[in-house]
């Protein structure tokens, strides 16, 4: 991210993303109501960490380097 315009762009597609009602909140909700808060929390730091990494490669480009390099794009369905 080149400069603080495009970061505010940036968080504004992915703030809505992060408290909507996708999957990844119904999971956490069901992993909750099954298995208890404590046992949970894992699961739930998990599924954010996974939701950061791919923000994360969305953000620096992950998509102009499988565009240059399309064979990547193909190891990463595997």
């Amino acid at each position: 991210m080149g400069s603080f315009s495009e970061f505010l762009l940036w968080l504004s597609v992915i703030f809505p993303l992060v408290f909507s009602a996708g999957p990844g909140n119904v999971l956490c909700a069901i992993c909750g109501a099954s298995n208890g808060f404590k046992k949970s929390i894992p699961f739930v730091l998990g599924l954010n960490l996974v939701y950061t990494l791919y923000s994360l490669l969305a953000g620096f480009g992950l998509a102009v380097i499988l565009i240059n390099y399309p064979k990547i794009f193909f190891q990463f369905n595997y």
